[in-house]
């Protein structure tokens, strides 16, 4: 990112914000959390995005505003303590953050090297969720999918894409809207359906935000014959659909 000029700017692919004194050139990329799993000590969790992130004028780049994948209520404040762990050279620090917001963690900038919000509570965790889609092509008149039920966390997103790239199959990833009509709730069990019979596998999975997990968990949609179908994921307490898809041919 080129800025021209002293400001706040907006990353749209990232959703990073940067605040800076004075015309800069910034670079940055999203980063793995399971290559740092040893530093997520509990009380706290991955709360968004890993970034390594550099700057020309590192000094006049004063805040960076961190996008987080926790899908908070009105009185979020009270009981969520967000901060950014900062990998530096010397070894992992958890530093404090200026404020956050529905959608931000806010950290005034000490140093830059790779950096990710973490949050510690004592209540229940939501995230905003995202189901993706892949389907196996072969010569197989069958179908076969994966589908991975996932925080709305780009180093997420990222390390599932590097997982398919690296399976022995090949794989096509399926469009279809990904984002969650009701929030993932950590430790709640969810079911895929089929409204045509299909195999599914396994028949639920406890979701966790599985940032710092190298193998991510996904289910195995498989169709003898090709056709018309549905999927949908439910919440296996309340029975609620929490997302849904038509595929066609």
């Amino acid at each position: 990112m080129k800025l021209e000029a002293e400001g706040t700017y907006q990353c749209t692919v990232t959703g990073l914000i940067f605040d800076v004194t004075k015309a800069v050139v910034i670079k940055y990329s999203v980063l793995s959390w399971s290559k740092y799993a040893d530093y997520i000590e509990k009380p706290w969790i991955v709360g968004g995005p890993l970034f390594n992130i550099s700057c020309d004028s590192a000094s006049d780049l004063t805040s960076i505003q961190f996008p987080h994948s926790l899908s908070l209520n009105a009185d979020h404040e009270s009981d969520m303590s967000f901060k950014v762990l900062h990998i530096k050279s010397t070894g992992p620090s958890i530093e404090p953050s200026v404020d956050h917001s529905m959608t931000h963690v806010k950290w005034h900038v000490s140093s830059l090297s790779p950096v990710g919000p973490v949050v510690q509570t004592q209540e229940p965790v939501y995230y905003d969720g995202a189901v993706i889609l892949y389907k196996v092509v072969n010569n197989h008149p069958s179908l076969s999918f994966r589908v991975y039920v996932a925080t709305n966390n780009d180093s997420f997103i990222k390390d599932i894409t590097k997982t398919v790239k690296s399976s022995g199959k090949k794989f096509i990833k399926i469009d279809k809207p990904p984002v969650c009509q009701k929030r993932l709730q950590d430790g709640k069990k969810y079911k895929l359906i089929s409204e045509s019979e299909a195999e599914i596998t396994p028949e639920e999975i406890e979701f966790c935000d599985g940032s710092v997990l190298k193998l991510k968990h996904y289910f195995e949609v498989y169709l003898e014959q090709p056709m018309v179908f549905t999927l949908s994921l439910i919440e296996d307490e309340s029975e609620e659909i929490v997302w849904k898809a038509k595929l066609r041919e």
